[in-house]
């Protein structure tokens, strides 16, 4: 059996005005091939902590297809929002209002 890996990484930043995070899948961190290899990463985490963290931050960046996906779910972006990056699904969410 393999060892469980959480299935997404995130580079997290606490700023004066709240949290701030670059949440991708791991996949595309991993890929040595993918633009977003090797990008400063402090954190990861699975679906569950991923909402836990989500809902204290002010600005969200969503990279890959499930972290877009998670993003539409809860409400943190439009469908027409979402960009690609050498075909990866990208979003930001920014806080407007507290």
């Amino acid at each position: 059996m393999s060892r469980y890996k959480k299935e997404f990484l995130a580079y997290l930043s606490r700023r004066e005005c709240g949290f701030f995070i670059f949440i991708y899948d791991r996949e595309i961190v991993e890929n040595k091939n993918s633009r977003f290899y090797g990008v400063k990463i402090n954190l990861a985490c699975d679906e569950r902590e991923l909402n836990d963290i989500l809902s204290k931050c002010v600005s969200i960046n969503f990279f890959g297809e499930k972290s877009v996906k998670k993003g539409l779910e809860k409400g943190y972006i439009h469908p027409d929002s979402i960009i690609e990056i050498d075909g990866i699904p990208c979003a930001i969410f920014i806080q407007t209002s507290r």
